[in-house]
């Protein structure tokens, strides 16, 4: 059909009012506007004052409300419905049997797919893509180039960000928002008041809770579970099947694995790790940097410290205290109320008991139980239950080790632990090598640093550690100090 040649397909008449083509059978107003090249098909009813403007489609059946307007190209579906004051952008297609609200915006070169509906007042953007059978609720706002999927569900003033992705039969709650480029796994569950950041993914059929945030780049995997008012921070990931409790914060960056669960209102630090399968209980705290083993069991009320490490299957009792880079081993027991000192080492499988304090710096050996309520001293090494502190003793050490670095061919570098000759030790190293065999063992057993903490700790009780790591100078002028100070 032509405009210019006026000639109609039979059932077709020029409207009256832009020169449109209309079917015989449509129901249009003269104060509707059918611009050039516009079609309207078989049975469609348009409302008053409607303006459908050049190049247009309205499908057979459609339904065009009062003071709607359709943009050039367009294209109406058969059966569609459209609203009131609605305005169908360029290019916008409409699907059959969908359903536009009144006072609805659908953005250029939009697609609503069939049977979609659109709710009142909804604001579809430019290049946005509602799938077949979504539903998109009233004052709802879908960004530029989003993707909703097919049975999806966009409840009352939520706002999808642009380029995000809703898949099919997903439900986004009463004023959730999800941000720009976010993805949202198929069947998954946003709940009201959710804020899901930019960039971030949440798996199919996860639930996030009422009022929760999801942080910019966060990843949430399958089936996990964000309960209401939990926090999830920028780029952190929970593992599939997770759960996360109310109120619950995780920092940024922080790794939660797949199948763990974590307490109501407990607080995991920026960065640390929370690994598969371990139960984190409620009101918890673990530092940032912290590492938490497979199937680990942190307790109601327990303190880990920043970049501590639990090994994996390791039990931490109910309000238990873990200090700063301290270090539990697989399959190790703290027991309630316990307290563990920043830089401890508990050895795998060892029995910590109820409100047992072990200090700064000691080391618990494998296997070994200590008594509730027994108190270790810092630094100092345990081998067995009886909890006494089994470091070798070097009496008078730093007039000792003095008299060591004075015998002929003997010498202290602060720059090494034990030089290749045998001869010569930095401070540490010479206390290690003055405690025999068993000062060798120990520093098998814990490091060279660590022995020469605990044969310092043993030996000279009452002063604090010296600085392993000072001059030559320095070290040699503080032994001096200690070895008058004891006479």
């Amino acid at each position: 059909m032509s405009a210019v040649d006026n000639v109609f397909p039979t059932g077709y008449h020029r409207h009256a009012n832009g020169g449109g083509m209309v079917a015989d059978t449509a129901t249009v107003l003269d104060s509707v506007f059918v611009g050039n090249g516009a079609t309207i098909g078989n049975g469609a009813t348009i409302g008053y004052g409607v303006k459908i403007s050049d190049g247009a489609t309205i499908g057979d059946g459609a339904l065009i409300g009062n003071g709607a307007t359709i943009s050039d190209g367009a294209t109406i579906g058969n059966s569609a419905k459209i609203g009131n004051s609605t305005r169908i952008g360029d290019g916008a297609l409409i699907g059959n049997g969908a359903t536009i609200g009144n006072g609805a915006l659908i953005g250029n070169r939009a697609t609503i797919g069939d049977g979609a509906t659109i709710g009142d007042g909804a604001l579809i953007g430019n290049s946005a893509t509602i799938s077949d059978g979504a539903t998109i609720g009233n004052s709802a706002k879908i960004g530029y180039g989003a993707k909703i999927g097919n049975s999806a569900t966009i409840s009352d003033g939520t706002k999808i960000g642009n380029r995000a992705t809703i898949e099919n039969r997903a439900t986004i709650g009463d004023g959730a928002t999800i941000g720009d480029g976010a993805l949202i796994g198929n069947g998954a569950t946003i709940s009201d008041g959710a804020l899901i950041g930019n960039r971030a993914t949440i798996g199919y059929s996860a639930k996030i809770g009422y009022g929760a945030t999801i942080g910019d780049g966060a990843t949430i995997g399958n089936g996990a579970l964000i309960g209401y008012r939990a926090k999830i921070g920028d780029g952190a990931t929970i593992g599939d099947g997770a759960k996360i409790g109310i109120s619950a914060t995780i920092g940024d960056g922080a790794l939660i694995g797949n199948g763990a669960t974590i307490g109501y209102g407990t607080k995991i630090g920026d960065g640390a790790t929370i690994s598969d399968g371990a139960k984190i209980g409620n009101s918890a705290t673990i530092g940032y940097g912290a590492l938490i083993g497979n199937g680990a069991t942190i307790s109601d009320g327990a303190k880990i410290g920043y970049g501590a490490r639990i090994g994996d299957g390791a039990k931490i009792g109910n309000s238990a205290r873990i200090g700063d880079s301290a270090k539990i081993g697989y399959g190790a027991t703290i027991g309630d109320g316990a307290k563990i000192g920043n830089s401890a080492r508990i050895g795998d499988g060892a029995l910590i008991g109820n409100r047992a304090t072990i200090g700064y710096g000691a080391f618990i050996e494998n296997d070994v139980e200590i008594a509730p309520g027994l108190e270790i001293v810092a630094h100092a090494y345990v081998a067995d239950n009886t909890g006494r502190n089994r470091a070798p003793v070097i009496p008078d050490i730093d007039r000792t080790i003095l008299d060591a670095i004075n015998e002929s061919g003997h010498s202290l570098n602060m720059a090494i632990w034990h030089h290749a000759c045998g001869t010569t030790h930095c401070r540490g190293g010479w206390a290690i090598t003055l405690a025999g065999e068993a000062g060798t063992k120990l520093e098998q057993a814990i490091g060279s640093e660590g022995a020469a903490r605990a044969i310092y700790a043993a030996s000279s009780p009452g002063w604090p550690l010296p600085n392993f790591f000072a001059s030559n100078e320095d070290a040699l002028a503080d032994m001096q100090m200690r070895a008058e100070a004891s006479r």
